[in-house]
């Protein structure tokens, strides 16, 4: 979108993306859904302080996406960062997912709109798999702007076996819809509206 080299006009960005990025020709038509960060992790005991993954061997997604910056900004403001004890490492979700549940990794992390919904559902009912609940999350946003507080629902993915079996409470950045300052204000208008028809249902995480 910030080069003018490549004929884009319109893009979905995960907010929080722009540090160290020229966007004064960028402008933001608004925040259209919610991208839930989940860590998946396979332990006896809960883990609710990302600080407890310290020395373990870790999943962040792959280099140069939303989910390896705010899973590294995250374990930063932990203590834990590239070089030390932990194992950081990059790669795409399925593969991730396969090394959790054969034991290679320790914790995974995913956001929402690159793990399919089928993915999540299947780790969170896989025995012995858990999702950080993350307690700290008012501390988490207000020192990060553009997070946010979810709640996962007690049941929602599975009411027959009561999965989660508690309220799990997520971190979520926004997909924002970034547009070149030069588009024609009609055709602003126009995605406003298609952005609030199909984004202003409820669902899962909103009402």
């Amino acid at each position: 979108l910030s080069n003018p080299k490549f004929r884009v006009d319109v893009g979905f960005v995960q907010s929080g993306l722009t540090k160290n990025r020229n966007i004064e020709n960028l402008v933001s038509l608004g925040s259209v859904s919610y991208i839930p960060l989940f860590v998946f992790y396979k332990s006896d005991r809960p883990i609710e302080i990302l600080s407890d993954l310290k020395g373990k061997r870790l999943a962040i997604g792959p280099d140069g996406s939303g989910t390896n910056a705010l899973a590294t900004t995250l374990l930063e403001m932990n203590g834990i960062e590239p070089e030390g004890d932990t194992e950081l490492w990059e790669m795409d979700d399925q593969e991730a997912a396969e090394d959790l549940l054969a034991g290679r990794m320790d914790a995974v992390f995913f956001m929402a709109d690159s793990a399919s919904s089928d993915l999540i559902r299947k780790l969170r009912k896989e025995p012995g798999v858990r999702i950080v609940n993350f307690i700290q999350a008012d501390a988490y946003t207000r020192r990060i702007g553009h997070l946010n507080k979810l709640i996962l629902p007690k049941g929602s993915i599975d009411f027959g076996k009561n999965i989660p079996e508690q309220d799990v409470t997520l971190l979520s950045p926004t997909v924002e819809l970034i547009a070149r300052k030069d588009l024609h204000p009609a055709l602003s208008d126009l995605l406003l509206e298609a952005a609030q028809e199909i984004h202003g249902r409820a669902a899962l995480f909103q009402r």
